[in-house]
């Protein structure tokens, strides 16, 4: 579809936002989610909506608009790869310290209809207002009744008050027939409680709100019998090559670990490496990806001096970095509560997986 001078618009993804994105704890409120979010700023409004559509079925992509105009769009869900040419649906989001009222509605609901008039996008197949503090009852009752929607939007658009009377004869026409032809029961309003029930589900809720503490399953899932090589590679061969030079032996692989104490330490670090793989996975469901790999960073941080302090081998400093890794800090981490001892052990093992640590090549 074209655009015109009017205004274009493109469709952005949102970036992941991080623990600082939120001056909220994760430790428990004091206030109810409604009560945090009607001191959000119309900015944090639009992204914690987006967040809640993010966890809506059956949408190919969820976007904001960007660009030089947004006409109207302030969250869209998309159902296919035609983006707003297809299938889409367009959330408004409204911030106000009151409830909207039926001009409030008027307005945007102008700037989609012009919107599909002038073939900027097609008319989306529902089109859903967010207020904190909801629709007024005169609203209420028209977004019930779409004739009534109908017969009081065409009676606004023609009074003086309407951005129609600022086009030309041309566009006004294009906008009556688009306003006479669209299906008013499209328009609707969500109600706050279903919108904070459904952002439960997306990680950024406990930050945001608190409202829930992260958790973990008591009984972690069994680190693997065989060692999958697609996932743990890398730190299993320095753990080889830290058992050769330790015994002078030429160990090919894991499988080839004859000495006791190297094969008990083995099955420890493998250990260590799915614990924190675990807590990787509990952090996926319920945070920002950014928290776990802040906490990667503290412990990376925290042990790297000591990686590359001189050691007599690479079992004296894999030693020592897991060791001070048991004493670093983490209390700024939202994870602090489900941290175990051997998660520290484990996510120096994962920082050895992605090459950022290594137990010999520094000075052995």
């Amino acid at each position: 579809m074209s655009t015109e001078a009017s205004g274009t618009y493109d469709l952005v993804d949102l970036p992941e936002p991080g623990p600082d994105t939120y001056a909220l704890g994760v430790s428990g409120p004091t206030l109810l989610p409604r009560q945090y979010i009607a001191f959000f700023s119309p900015n944090d409004w639009e992204t914690f909506v987006y967040e809640w559509a993010r966890e809506l079925d059956g949408y190919f992509q969820v976007q904001i608009p960007g660009g030089s105009g947004d006409r109207g769009l302030d969250v869209v869900g998309l159902l296919s790869e035609e983006g707003t040419d297809g299938e889409w649906d367009c959330f408004q989001c409204k911030h106000y310290n009151r409830a909207l009222k039926p001009g409030d509605a008027y307005l945007e609901m102008y700037k989609v209809i012009s919107g599909v008039a002038d073939e900027v996008y097609a008319l989306p197949r529902r089109y859903r207002f967010l207020a904190p503090h909801g629709c007024g009852l005169t609203l209420v009752r028209l977004l019930s009744a779409p004739s009534k929607l109908r017969e009081g939007f065409l009676g606004w658009m023609e009074g003086t008050t309407s951005p129609l009377h600022l086009v030309d004869a041309a566009k006004q026409s294009r906008i009556r027939n688009t306003a006479l032809e669209v299906d008013y029961s499209l328009f609707k309003a969500e109600d706050l409680e279903d919108v904070v029930a459904v952002h439960r589900r997306s990680p950024n809720h406990v930050l945001r709100f608190g409202t829930q503490p992260i958790t973990r399953p008591r009984e972690l899932a069994r680190t693997p019998s065989e060692v999958d090589l697609s996932r743990e590679a890398v730190y299993v061969k320095k753990l080889v090559e830290v058992y050769n030079e330790r015994h002078g032996t030429a160990w090919k692989n894991e499988a080839e670990i004859a000495d006791s104490s190297s094969r008990a330490h083995f099955n420890r670090a493998r250990e260590a490496f799915f614990s924190a793989e675990d807590l990787l996975g509990s952090a996926r469901d319920q945070v920002p990806a950014v928290v776990f790999s802040d906490l990667q960073q503290d412990i990376y941080d925290g042990v790297v001096d000591v990686e590359q302090m001189e050691h007599p081998n690479g079992m004296s400093r894999l030693s020592k970095v897991t060791e001070k890794a048991l004493s670093v800090p983490l209390d700024s981490s939202p994870l602090i509560r489900i941290i175990r001892p051997r998660d520290r052990t484990g996510l120096c093992h994962q920082l050895a997986n992605d090459d950022r640590l290594n137990w010999i090549g520094r000075d052995s």
